[in-house]
């Protein structure tokens, strides 16, 4: 009886500890920047956090961060806005990102005035960077 309690434990504490984001996940930074041929003049016009499971900081005219806030499971999300320096296009992306997540994921797009989302990249093992590619 005490062994079959002891294995019931040990898988309640197992699949606990994949329901909630382990310490060794929280904390990651992850960096987005626009790919060499996307539209000239292609610049940050809007960015924010959508909820309060990530930070976002602009880095430059193109590129950002997406913070660990508190590390929910679940993540969160974060909303860039890039504009056409002359206006005449732009595209919003909503990105989820977590700590459980293998990478971030664009779960919204929202792109006029020719401007076009074509999708992300990951740039290499270790980097925590991902490349936005666009095209007009």
């Amino acid at each position: 009886m005490k062994k079959a309690q002891l294995t019931i434990l040990a898988m309640l504490t197992l699949a606990g500890s994949v329901a909630l984001a382990s310490p060794a996940w929280c904390g990651y930074t992850d960096s987005f920047h626009v790919d060499n041929a996307a539209p000239a003049g292609l610049t940050i016009t809007s960015l924010y956090a959508k909820d309060d499971g990530v930070t976002v900081q602009k880095q430059g005219m193109q590129d950002f961060q997406v913070k660990d806030n508190h590390c929910p499971a679940d993540g969160g999300h974060a909303v860039v806005t890039y504009s056409l320096a002359d206006g005449s296009g732009q595209c919003q992306l909503r990105i989820h990102d977590g700590p459980l997540m293998n990478d971030p994921t664009v779960t919204e797009i929202a792109c006029s005035g020719g401007v076009d989302y074509t999708g992300v990249t990951y740039d290499g093992f270790g980097t925590y960077r991902y490349t936005l590619h666009f095209q007009s």
